[in-house]
């Protein structure tokens, strides 16, 4: 065959051929992509139908604990646990585990990845157990006793107490406060010494100064709480509630206290930033 035919022809079928290759490979890479993305819009919409209605529900039970911890600061109140504002206190404080309980729950459901934002949940979660039973650096230089629930109590425990306010309809959901005397009047029957039973002890009559650790605690938690508010509650309508930790710390009269009150708003935010995912430089905030 003449060479003046053949070099353009294999030329053309060469051409042709890199150019199926490479529309081929094209085409599977944007297949990849399309189901990429397929995947991950399908994915947020299951999530956020499966924790939209527990955030609203955590940022207003953030709400509410926040401001009951900083009324605390402020005065005496009969918080006897047989009476409603005992009961009530009690309730703030179990509710926004219960929550953060179900929506870890949704975890085995659904993929939290396809939304880095709904992580912040898992944080508050974290932040939370950190506050109430844990030993970091929020509390250097006080003296934790961790032989005994005298001044907390312990994680499992505390857990387990917030999961009695699961009620199991259809969809688990949070008891409501009308349903909460019943289940502390059961919990106190059927485990006197367990870990309801005992945050209900160290609630009746709390104040600042009668047992300062735990009200260390509490303004932790708290603390955590009104962040939660800062990161997402402008998309329900909420805001951080006045939380002037320092003035709440001083309210105990105790020198330990007294001692670490101007940091702890600094010890605090450090102790949000430590939790899982705590690098928030990367994520969206919700203004």
């Amino acid at each position: 065959m003449n060479r003046d035919v053949v070099v353009p022809l294999i030329v053309a079928v060469v051409s042709g051929l890199v150019s199926f290759i490479t529309g081929s490979i094209l085409a599977r890479q944007r297949a990849r992509v399309d189901a990429q993305q397929q995947y991950v819009l399908q994915a947020r919409q299951r999530l956020y139908a499966a924790i939209g209605p527990l955030r609203f529900q955590l940022l207003i039970a953030c709400r509410d604990l926040a401001s009951r911890v900083e009324a605390l600061s402020k005065g005496r109140y009969d918080t006897r646990v047989d009476g409603y504002f005992g009961q009530n206190t009690l309730f703030r404080l179990l509710r926004p585990l219960t929550l953060v309980e179900l929506v870890e729950r949704q975890t085995n459901y659904v993929d939290f990845s396809v939304d880095p934002a709904s992580l912040v949940l898992l944080r508050f979660q974290n932040a939370c157990y950190e506050a109430l039973t844990g030993g970091g650096q929020v509390f250097r230089g006080l003296e934790l006793d961790w032989t005994k629930e005298a001044q907390h109590v312990f994680k499992g425990r505390l857990q387990q107490a917030a999961n009695l306010l699961i009620v199991d309809d259809e969809a688990p959901r949070c008891a409501r406060f009308d349903e909460f005397p019943a289940i502390l009047d059961q919990a106190r029957r059927d485990e006197p010494t367990g870990g309801l039973a005992r945050l209900a002890s160290l609630v009746e009559g709390v104040t600042p100064g009668r047992v300062p650790i735990f009200w260390c605690r509490l303004v932790a938690y708290g603390y955590a709480a009104n962040w939660l508010l800062g990161e997402e509650g402008a998309a329900a309508g909420s805001r951080p509630v006045p939380y002037p930790v320092t003035t709440m710390l001083r309210a105990a009269n105790d020198t330990d206290l007294a001692a670490i009150a101007e940091e702890m708003s600094t010890r605090l935010a450090m102790m949000i930033e430590a939790t899982p995912g705590g690098d928030s430089s990367n994520k969206p905030r919700r203004r």
